[in-house]
């Protein structure tokens, strides 16, 4: 074979190698991510994420298991630095928590405790009992449950699953909606991509949602004694009780409203 032509098939060869190990370092799924797991009962748990830390620190007691990291906590506040890109489980009694600056996904479960969550990349779960969740910056899906908690979002929510009994619910940035509320007012505003559903379900709470659908969308509010309210662009306002149905555009989304005596309002935008 021509010295010339080896030559080339080697320096071809090393540079595919040399592409395929740049991108299994870049790519976030190419090493095993850190799972956080923190356990607690009555004190304060706050978790930040540091694109700086190898390691997690601030804990008295780390135990190791291949990628999971484990600390436990019972009375005492826990102030932990993770890296980026660690995903968080939390499980604790009454202790409130704070979440911020970590890739996810992050997962919460109470019995009383409150969570504050700011800037997750992979979506957040949460389940209380009698908890508030303020979250801002979630990127991802969202999953709630709390009994008496009040829940405010904001992020880019790819999609939204929230049950709640008696508290308030305010969601911003939504790509899709599934709520059920028994006596909160919901709030929700967003965008639906083509094909994508919603439904908000309230027995006694207002339900008001603003929505771009730049495919369209079709709707369908029903309230046994509220007023219904439906406003769409170059259209104005269409009311009416007990059932409104309509479309918008080529109605490639859709959404259903229910509610037994909540008022319901919907604003479709451009």
């Amino acid at each position: 074979m021509n010295p010339r032509c080896c030559l080339v098939i080697m320096l071809s060869g090393l540079f595919s190698l040399g592409c395929s190990q740049a991108l299994a370092q870049a790519s976030p799924e190419a090493a095993p991510r850190m799972h956080l797991k923190v356990a607690g009962i009555s004190g304060k748990i706050t978790i930040t994420g540091s694109a700086e830390a190898k390691e997690v620190s601030g804990a008295k007691e780390i135990t190791k298991d291949g990628d999971k990291i484990r600390v436990s906590s019972r009375d005492e506040d826990l102030v932990l630095t993770v890296p980026a890109s660690a995903r968080v489980t939390v499980n604790t009694k009454s202790g409130d928590v704070k979440v911020r600056g970590v890739a996810g996904p992050v997962v919460i479960k109470s019995i009383s405790a409150s969570a504050t969550v700011r800037a997750v990349g992979r979506g957040l779960t949460y389940r209380t009992i009698s908890g508030d969740l303020d979250a801002g910056g979630i990127n991802g899906p969202l999953k709630v449950r709390t009994v008496s908690g009040a829940v405010k979002a904001e992020g880019s929510l790819q999609g939204c699953e929230v049950r709640t009994v008696s508290g308030a619910i305010r969601l911003t940035g939504v790509q899709g909606l599934d709520v059920r509320s028994t006596s909160g007012t919901v709030v929700a505003s967003g965008a639906l991509p083509n094909k994508a559903s919603a439904e908000v379900r309230s027995h006694s709470g207002d339900i008001e949602v603003t929505l771009k659908a730049p495919d369209g969308l079709k709707y369908s509010a029903r309230s046994h004694s509220g007023e219904i309210e439906v406003t769409e662009p170059g259209k104005g306002v269409k009311s009416g009780e007990g059932k409104v149905e309509g479309s918008h555009g080529k109605a490639g989304a859709s959404i259903q409203l229910r509610s037994f005596s909540g008022d319901i309002e919907i604003k479709i935008t451009k």
